[in-house]
């Protein structure tokens, strides 16, 4: 967010209205965490492009790292979620109901 808040496209009010709020500080991952998310990455990748899959995998670890669950609806990752179990988590899914609403999440098996 912080990025987009200095894109010179960002209208002033927003970057103004913007300082109000904190802002949480970007921390590396440890070298046993790196170490992790490499082998996530060797395991589960596939056939899919590094450029593809490999931020969706960061987005896990990092949410492994400080919450314990991962809530999507990308199939992408769905389709990996017991390689992604091994390593770190449940992969959650939020379908959509008719309308577009979200149900619950709810763990998948």
């Amino acid at each position: 967010m912080q990025n987009e808040l200095n894109n010179q496209n960002t209208p002033a009010h927003v970057q103004r209205a913007a300082t109000l709020f904190l802002f949480s500080v970007e921390v590396g991952l440890t070298d046993g965490e790196r170490r992790r998310y490499c082998d996530l990455v060797a395991a589960v990748k596939g056939d899919a492009e590094e450029k593809n899959i490999v931020p969706d995998l960061f987005h896990v670890c990092e949410a492994a790292k400080y919450g314990g669950y991962f809530i999507t609806r990308d199939k992408r990752l769905l389709a990996r979620k017991d390689g992604v179990r091994s390593f770190f988590l449940n992969i959650w899914y939020a379908p959509e109901r008719p309308g577009g609403r979200r149900h619950r999440a709810r763990a998948t098996a």
